[in-house]
């Protein structure tokens, strides 16, 4: 194996500047399409399933609060048996669905920290430079009316109206090589909570340097900028 490096380094130095070049950008090339291939790609694929899975439950908990403060209301002016069967049914898939929310925010990294598991991680390795830090905007996941929005003239009992979920997010900029940096993207993936992938853009400074554009989220019930 060392006798075959040898002898391609040889024929590597044995070229012009032109074809080093030429050489060097394919190299690269090959070297973005792989970490793409094998660690950005999943798990962009799985943070998008991740999120779906979140927000369907959430839309389903809207219409679930919705739908019970109506029959509430219903049953104020004419009770009804059906009606009561129905609401007794909702509390519980209501109470279902919550669970089901909280275990899964359980899981994913908390807006506040965010910042702090991200330096940390970089402060790990020292070849890799933080050109930028920066939070984004609050973006709302779809808009929970709550149940109220059922009948204004009628508030739900106990719970209030789902909370709107949004996502809260950062975009780094990195500078090293494509080693450093997919070591950074694994590391953040082997987190013990979750962090969404978002755009990455890559482009090549200087070989074998790039720049890395990552915007990474998380998702909350806060619409506060995220603070760094």
């Amino acid at each position: 194996m060392k006798e075959k490096l040898k002898k391609l380094l040889a024929r590597f130095d044995a070229l012009n500047r032109r074809e080093r070049i030429v050489v060097s950008v394919a190299v690269w090339l090959v070297v973005l399409f792989v970490m793409d291939t094998l660690a950005i790609t999943p798990a962009q694929r799985q943070s998008g399933a991740m999120v779906k899975a979140i927000t369907d439950k959430q839309a389903e908990l809207v219409r679930s609060e919705t739908e019970l403060a109506g029959l509430r209301s219903q049953r104020a002016q004419d009770p009804d048996a059906a009606a009561r069967a129905r609401i007794a049914e909702l509390q519980k898939r209501i109470a279902v669905i919550d669970d089901q929310l909280k275990n899964a925010r359980t899981q994913i990294v908390p807006p506040e920290k965010m910042a702090g598991l991200l330096e940390q991680l970089l402060r790990r390795n020292k070849r890799l430079e933080l050109v930028s830090l920066r939070s984004t905007a609050p973006e709302s996941m779809g808009k929970a009316e709550g149940a109220a929005g059922a009948d204004k003239g009628a508030p739900a009992q106990g719970k209030g109206p789902a909370e709107a979920l949004y996502r809260q997010g950062m975009e780094l900029t990195l500078s090293g090589s494509y080693a450093d940096m997919l070591d950074y993207v694994v590391q953040i993936e082997q987190l013990p909570w979750k962090i969404f992938w978002g755009r990455l853009d890559m482009k090549v400074d200087e070989y074998p340097r790039a720049r890395l554009v990552l915007n990474v989220y998380t998702l909350s019930l806060d619409k506060t900028w995220l603070s760094i």
